[in-house]
Formats: C-alpha cells, structure tokens, sequence
C-alpha cells in the first residue's frame, strides 16, 4: 500500500468516523441522562483505531483479489 493512499484513506474514515461517534454520544448523553456532553475520548479512541484498521483492511483484501 502507497503512503498517500494509506494516509488518505485514514484521514477519510477517521473524519467520518469522529463525526458519527461525537453525534451518537452527544445524543446518548442528552437522552439518557439529560445532558448534552460529548465524550472526546471515545471519539478520538475509535476514529484512530478505526482509522488503522479499515485502511489495512481494504489493501489486504485488495491484494488477496489481485
């Protein structure tokens, strides 16, 4: 896998990522327990790792189909 590519494709899921996880936290928090709080750490902990991972994912599965 070329670095641009791997650093796009991170950069791309870990946005998305970051986006969907703040929203769905802030919402959980402000149903649940009546205040709207964004839990930063979680957001960031599965963006990074998301952010690895589906990149790795993607170009092993490409090269198992080449």
């Amino acid at each position: 896998m070329k670095t641009a590519e791997f650093i796009t494709d991170f950069v791309l899921v870990f946005i998305i990522t970051f986006t969907v996880c703040s929203i769905v936290t802030f919402l959980y928090s402000l149903i649940v327990h009546s205040e709207g709080i964004f839990d930063w750490g979680l957001s960031f902990t599965l963006s990074i790792t998301f952010g690895i991972l589906f990149p790795v994912i993607n170009s092993r599965e490409k090269k198992k189909s080449k």
